[in-house]
């Protein structure tokens, strides 16, 4: 795919000057690689602040559980104590030691900017999906324009599927086509 992109971008033949879709599709891969940056950035951070700490959390065990259980809230940690007398010691220590656990996560947070790090990739992806919709929305004038907007489909579809499954390679392999393809194969359809 990475060929495609290149002959999209750079081939006189398949550039397709006068389709104005191009220029939606250079504007989506400009977004697509700050997504992907940001996102990249985001997870180093998150990787680097639970190998430090840990994600905020306290284990509860006793009670009628037969295993330890982890609480990532107050809100589980009240689920797993119940709101009886009998256990609002047990329960009361549980909620100090997330506290303690959360003030650490959020010290580091501030620290490393893993929040503003998450929220700048939030917003990156949604200006990209914002693109993709112009893009698709936008009709091909040319060669270049379809095989513009089956790039971005395989870029974006590919993110949450393996790049072996159907449809991807077989997608792939239409693009690679639609590439190389002259035009007179345009005329016979």
């Amino acid at each position: 795919m990475a060929s495609a992109e290149a002959t999209l971008s750079s081939d006189g033949d398949i550039r397709g000057d006068s389709d104005p879709l191009l220029v939606l599709w250079r504007q989506w891969m400009t977004a697509q690689a700050e997504a992907e940056r940001l996102c990249e950035l985001q997870q180093r951070l998150e990787s680097r602040m639970v190998s430090e700490i840990g994600f905020p959390r306290v284990v509860v065990t006793g009670g009628d559980r037969e295993a330890p259980v982890s609480a990532f809230s107050v809100d589980e940690i009240d689920a797993l104590f119940g709101d009886g007398p009998e256990r609002a010691g047990a329960r009361a220590q549980a909620r100090a030691a997330l506290a303690e656990q959360q003030s650490k996560w959020d010290a580091l947070d501030e620290r490393l900017g893993y929040s503003r790090a998450k929220h700048a990739e939030r917003s990156a992806v949604a200006a990209r999906d914002e693109r993709a919709h112009a893009l698709w929305d936008e009709p091909a004038r040319s060669r270049a324009g379809v095989a513009a907007k089956l790039h971005a489909l395989l870029c974006m579809g590919r993110e949450d599927c393996p790049d072996d499954e159907f449809p991807w390679p077989q997608m792939s392999a239409i693009l690679r086509d639609i590439v190389a393809g002259t035009d007179d194969m345009w005329h016979e359809l």
